[in-house]
């Protein structure tokens, strides 16, 4: 039963999780592809559009292991 409840806390932490490692994941993605526009286009604000993206990617990811910051419509 010990062993059962700590198996069900690390479910809910890694529920707790999993939104900010899709978000960030897909903002990362988005961010390679206007990176790839910018490099073809010359482009300064596909570059700078892409930066921000991976950036807020990053974050998330980063918040994904922390669980520093609650976001609403994450958790």
């Amino acid at each position: 039963m010990v062993e059962a409840k700590k198996l069900e806390e690390e479910r809910d932490v890694a529920a707790r999780r999993d939104p900010y490692f899709d978000y960030g994941e897909v903002l990362l993605q988005i961010a390679i592809v206007l990176a790839s526009v910018a490099m073809l286009s010359g482009r300064k604000e596909a570059f700078y559009a892409s930066a921000a993206l991976a950036l807020i990617g990053v974050i998330l990811c980063a918040n994904g292991y922390g669980l520093f910051v609650k976001l609403p419509g994450l958790e």
